[in-house]
């Protein structure tokens, strides 16, 4: 099917990660990738925190359900909506989830392994403190971002069939 479809399904949440440090370049080309995602009127209004220290990362794992296994990766990119650069909020959180989508795909070809993690939004107000972001950033998602321990099995997908509702031609 090429190419891109190939990296669609080699894209997977990672949840072991090795003890190994993803180099500072890496991270600027996966964020690089998240820079170029869609945007309405091209207002851009993601902004990123990269996290590699370690007390940081734990007091943001911390605020998760996933707080055991979310202290193994390498880095955290914290994503945020800066909402003075907010024009439409609905189209600025699709934009968002693009930016997201090319994060974790980028990573994907590099062999860098991520998990989205989004039940954190329930601790944004701690996280926003931990950070330290001005009061006009929204939490989106921590982005965890490692090698990965071991192969990931991939989840299993709903045939195509079940998810189209109608066809109207």
């Amino acid at each position: 099917m090429g190419e891109i479809h190939s990296l669609l399904k080699k894209r997977k949440s990672c949840r072991k990660f090795l003890p190994k440090s993803v180099p500072i370049q890496h991270i600027y080309t996966i964020l690089e990738s998240a820079r170029w995602a869609p945007s309405g009127k091209n207002g851009q209004p993601w902004r990123f925190v990269i996290v590699k220290e370690n007390m940081t990362k734990n007091k943001i794992a911390s605020c998760s359900i996933y707080k055991e296994w979310m202290k193994d990766p390498d880095t955290f990119i914290v994503i945020y909506l800066d909402k003075t650069n907010s024009y439409n909020y609905k189209k600025d959180l699709q934009a968002i989830g693009a930016a997201i989508e090319n994060i974790c795909l980028q990573a994907a070809s590099m062999d860098i392994g991520t998990c989205w993690i989004g039940e954190i939004l329930e601790k944004e107000a701690e996280v926003n403190k931990i950070i330290n972001v001005p009061k006009t950033y929204e939490l989106m998602a921590v982005i965890c971002v490692g090698y990965a321990k071991e192969d990931i099995l991939r989840a299993n997908r709903m045939e195509l069939n079940r998810l189209i509702y109608k066809e109207i031609y």
